[in-house]
């Protein structure tokens, strides 16, 4: 038989053991804090993509609404015209008050620094920047919708306008039909 053991029972961690468990709760809360940090910069970078989404897509609609109201004929003699860089045109604008108000617009593709930006000019001087930091871009005229369309760049009939406006921007192209069409 034997007697009691003679050592005390353990009640508690070793010092050793202690010093472990820390060390992997310090390479979780790591790894962890890694994990959370490329979370948010990947929410952020979401977020900016978003917002430029939508940007584009405003600029989109307001583009096609502008140049979709654009007028066939106006009785002052105000008429389309444009080439590659620039298109002078009489619209219909939405005012503050909510209605349309007849306004001169001009689409232009303006130089700024290294690159190209698109840009809306309204009767009220007020500049609207469409589409910035572009490569390449340039307008064109649909003459013909015929036969899979017969372009041109440039627009200098007194007596019409052209039946789409087409905006090509880098590796893209925009076709806007202008006015009511009967």
């Amino acid at each position: 038989m034997r007697g009691p053991d003679p050592r005390p029972a353990r009640a508690g961690f070793t010092l050793i053991e202690v010093m472990v468990a820390l060390a992997i709760s310090g390479m979780v809360l790591l790894a962890a804090r890694s994990v959370l940090s490329q979370l948010g910069t990947d929410a952020q970078r979401i977020e900016a993509a978003a917002a430029e989404s939508d940007r584009v897509s405003n600029a989109d609609r307001l583009l096609r609404d502008v140049v979709g109201r654009t007028e066939n004929s106006t009785a002052d003699g105000a008429r389309f015209v444009g080439d590659a860089r620039a298109a002078r045109f009489v619209t219909w604008c939405e005012v503050p008050a909510g209605w349309l108000e007849r306004c001169d617009a001009t689409l232009g593709v303006v130089q700024s620094g290294d690159a190209l930006s698109l840009v809306l000019t309204l009767s009220d001087g007020e500049l609207v920047p469409l589409r910035t930091g572009l490569r390449r871009a340039r307008l064109k005229y649909l003459v013909d919708a015929g036969e899979g369309g017969r372009w041109t760049d440039e627009w200098t009939s007194r007596l019409s306008t052209p039946a789409a406006l087409g905006v090509e921007v880098d590796d893209a192209t925009l076709i806007v039909p202008l006015g009511e069409r009967g």
